[in-house]
C-alpha cells in the first residue's frame, strides 16, 4: 500500500505505470493537482482505492474508465467527487460486481433517485453512503435489510443523516451561507439472524 501526501500528475502516472502488482492505492487529502491522466494506467492486481478530496472532476466518464483501468476492485472510497449523478451507481454496479466495501461521501447527486443499484453488488458487506444527495428513501434500512440472505452478504449499512448550518466565513453569497453537515449516523448490522438498528450522534468512519 503507498500512501501519498505531495502529489502530483507525473509522480502517478510513473507509480502506477511502474508497479503493476500494486495491490492497494490511496490519494487522500493531498497537496498538489491530480488529473484524469494520472489514472489512465492499466493496474489489473489493484483491489483497494481511496479517492478522497483529490478528484472533484471526477464524472461518470471517468469513474466508467476506471471500471476499466483497475477492473479488480473489492474496495473502494470516493470523497469529494461532486460531479457524479445517479448513474454512477449503474457504473460502479456493473463495473465492479466483486466490491465488498463501498463508502461513497459528498458524490453528489449519486443517490438522486434511490440506491437500489448498488444492490447489484452482490459481495457488498459493508455500505456507507454520506452527504450524496436528497435520493436515500425512508425505508432504505428496511430495503437493505429484506435483501440481506444467502444470496447477499451485506451486513453493515451506514447512512449519514445531515442538516444545514450556516457559514459564517463566506459573506457573498446567500446560498453560501448554508451547507450541509454531519447530524447523526443511521447503523444497520445484520448477523445472519437477527436486525440491529442503532442511531450514533457522532460522527462515525
Amino acid at each position: 500500500m503507498i500512501l501519498i501526501r505531495v502529489i502530483c500528475d507525473s509522480f502517478i502516472m510513473n507509480l502506477l505505470g511502474t508497479l503493476r502488482n500494486l495491490q492497494a492505492l490511496s490519494i487522500c487529502y493531498c497537496i498538489g493537482d491530480v488529473s484524469p491522466l494520472s489514472l489512465k494506467h492499466n493496474v489489473p492486481n489493484l483491489r483497494k482505492l481511496k479517492l478522497e478530496r483529490v478528484t472533484p472532476w471526477l464524472t461518470n466518464d471517468n469513474l466508467a474508465l476506471l471500471t476499466q483501468n483497475f477492473a479488480n476492485l473489492v474496495e473502494l472510497s470516493l470523497v469529494g467527487c461532486t460531479r457524479l449523478d445517479e448513474d454512477s451507481q449503474q457504473i460502479i454496479s456493473s463495473g465492479w460486481p466483486g466490491l465488498i466495501s463501498l463508502d461513497l461521501e459528498d458524490c453528489g447527486a449519486v443517490t438522486a433517485k434511490g440506491t437500489s443499484l448498488l444492490f447489484n453488488c452482490k459481495a457488498l458487506e459493508d455500505l456507507l453512503l454520506r452527504h450524496n444527495g436528497p435520493g436515500i428513501q425512508k425505508n432504505f434500512i428496511l430495503h437493505a435489510a429484506s435483501r440481506f440472505g444467502d444470496k447477499y452478504a451485506l451486513s453493515h449499512v451506514k447512512i449519514s443523516r445531515c442538516k444545514l448550518r450556516k457559514c459564517t466565513l463566506d459573506f457573498q453569497c446567500v446560498e453560501a451561507q448554508k451547507r450541509p453537515v454531519h447530524k447523526e449516523t443511521l447503523v444497520l448490522v445484520w448477523n445472519s439472524t437477527s436486525l440491529q438498528r442503532t442511531v450514533v450522534k457522532d460522527r462515525i468512519t
